[in-house]
């Protein structure tokens, strides 16, 4: 887990590189801010700090970076005909996953524009990042007027599975709060209220 300076991984997956031990100094908000954003782009801070501070205790542990987490990259081109391999190519899509089988599991999927003329890139570019679930939370695009050269970027973001799911459980432990103060008023009468349980909510699906 290497914060040393931006560009780094969270992770080298070795205990042996260069600088580790001063990279440290920095604060996790400081480490957030100068994150490796093609990995870690799409986490909140918490998210981030709660990831650094898992790898940080496993390295402390072991002496080895934990790199399960090591983004996975499989590489797709689409032909334009059918499924003829030697046909021009419009398009290629590269895709990555991050912290697979956890909760905080992304998944970006990138795809550019290429000229089947030429095989140079258009700059026609579409960015789709994933959560755990396959919700998307955040699309790009980026469209390249062949004539002019101007560019139209649209981004749309919206909240993740897990985000959604830990609003979910702060507003049932909310409501149970106060049907628990009226339980407690009322001479405690009838059954007591249960308490929801964070594990029910943070590893459900919607």
């Amino acid at each position: 887990m290497a914060f040393k300076q931006k560009g780094y991984p969270m992770h080298k997956g070795t205990a042996s590189h260069t600088g580790a031990t001063a990279a440290w100094k920095k604060t996790w908000k400081e480490a957030y801010q100068t994150r490796d954003m093609d990995t870690y782009g799409d986490m909140s801070e918490s998210e981030y700090i709660a990831e650094a501070k898992r790898q940080k205790e496993v390295h402390s542990k072991t002496g080895k970076w934990d790199v399960k987490g090591r983004p996975q990259t499989s590489k797709t081109v689409e032909p334009v005909k059918g499924k003829d391999e030697d046909a021009p190519k419009d398009s290629k899509t590269t895709s990555s996953t991050v912290l697979p089988g956890s909760n905080l599991e992304r998944n970006r999927e990138k795809t550019v524009g290429i000229d089947p003329e030429t095989g140079k890139k258009t700059g026609d570019k579409t960015v789709e990042v994933t959560d755990s679930s396959g919700k998307v939370v955040k699309s790009k695009t980026v469209e390249v007027d062949p004539d002019t050269g101007d560019k139209t970027k649209t981004t749309t973001k919206s909240d993740s599975t897990r985000k959604t799911n830990r609003k979910a459980y702060r507003e049932a432990k909310d409501t149970y709060k106060d049907a628990l103060k009226a339980w407690r008023k009322g001479g405690r009468k009838g059954d007591k209220p249960e308490k929801p349980k964070r594990k029910d909510y943070m590893r459900a699906q919607t």
